[in-house]
């Protein structure tokens, strides 16, 4: 019974490690999403002051 018990815990954290990896995965792509953003407008901002001057 005891062995069974840690077999369901140790299979229990490994399912709950990769989940979390899957959402550090998600959280990565969205900064770099976010970071893609903000490059481009800081460039257009850029751009747009450059014209204006």
């Amino acid at each position: 019974m005891p062995n069974r018990s840690v077999e369901e815990r140790l299979t229990q954290l490994e399912e709950s490690s990769q989940k979390q990896e899957e959402c550090l995965e998600e959280i990565y792509g969205r900064i770099d999403h976010l970071e893609c953003a903000f490059v481009e407008a800081v460039g257009l901002l850029y751009r747009e002051t450059k014209v204006a001057a």
